[in-house]
């Protein structure tokens, strides 16, 4: 098996807890071929000392001067590494740890079928660890989307290597020819929603996005938001850029149909969930006010950036 060069790239903002259970997690890997690069999106507390400290000769360290968000954070280092001749580019967040071989399954499959342009890992829960988050992702323009096998306790259902819609952006393998092709991830989403946008425009263009099961992850899930305001920031980013995303590449009349699916049926049921299940006024508000951003946005031809308005309030 030969062994292309792979730039994995985690970015870290405010985690440095998980970031570096990840990159000693990283330490262990067999694939003998890689560099990592940390991309730091202007964290609050001593991260990047850390980091300097600890891994003083182990990474690359690209040092942001704001939260970009996590498109934009991860294009810098995408941009870097293939400056810097790789063949691969992993993104990984910076709350998973990884099977020692995780590398090695990933690339083996890639390096066969030349169409592959995104591969990524089974992807468990960090706790319980043996609940699948994600063994790939499917989508329906109209309703929404959801990742194959979540939630379900690993009995083997899904060890069969698969192409699918998308490709969750906590693990990402992909194929400097794609990036060449396609480009960086989209940065209209700030976060949430660059992944899917990504492999869609890696399809249309010729690429496959593929699941690979014997290649492993387990994944905390969720750690970049603030607890606090965990499913408010998450609920409003949500809505907004599902609509953004399906405005995008429907034509007008799937656009339309999607909107009236929207109206009568997808806010309704969400509306219902949050009553019933979270008795939470906050996050109907919060769904509303992701859905009116979105609708603003694309059918207004609003072009206003809601970066200091939105995110300031929950991801500084």
């Amino acid at each position: 098996m030969t062994h292309p060069k792979v730039t994995i790239i985690v970015l870290n903002w405010n985690g440095i807890k998980d970031t570096v259970k990840c990159l000693d997690s990283l330490k262990k890997i067999h694939y003998s071929n890689f560099e990592i690069i940390v991309v730091d999106n202007a964290s609050n507390g001593n991260d990047v000392e850390i980091l300097k400290e600890k891994y003083k000769d182990e990474i690359i360290l690209i040092e942001n001067k704001e939260n970009l968000g996590f498109a934009i954070g991860n294009n810098n280092g995408m941009k870097y590494a293939l400056e810097k001749g790789t063949d691969y580019v992993l993104l990984l967040n910076n709350d998973t740890v990884v099977d020692p071989l995780f590398l090695d399954e990933l690339i083996k499959i890639t390096e066969k079928d030349s169409e592959i342009g995104i591969a990524s890992p089974k992807m468990y829960y960090m706790n319980p660890p043996n609940v699948l988050w994600s063994a790939g992702g499917k989508i329906n323009w109209y309703i929404g989307h959801w990742l194959i096998g979540k939630d379900k306790k690993d009995n083997g259902q899904f060890d069969e290597m698969v192409y699918v819609d998308f490709n969750p952006g906590a693990c990402m393998l992909i194929k400097r020819e794609t990036i060449e092709k396609i480009g960086y991830l989209p940065t209209e989403y700030f976060l949430q929603w660059e992944d899917i946008d990504y492999c869609i425009k890696a399809k249309k263009n010729g690429f496959k996005c593929i699941y690979v099961p014997k290649s492993k992850i387990w994944h905390k899930v969720l750690a970049s938001y603030n607890k606090k305001n965990l499913n408010h920031a998450s609920v409003i980013l949500g809505f907004r850029n599902r609509i953004i995303f399906r405005h995008k590449y429907l034509s007008h009349l799937k656009f339309v149909f999607f909107t009236v699916c929207f109206i009568i049926i997808v806010i309704p049921i969400h509306i219902l969930y949050y009553l019933f299940c979270y008795r939470d006024l906050h996050r109907i508000r919060s769904l509303l006010t992701g859905t009116l951003m979105g609708f603003n946005e694309v059918l207004l031809n609003n072009k206003k950036h809601y970066r200091t308005l939105l995110y300031s309030d929950f991801f500084r």
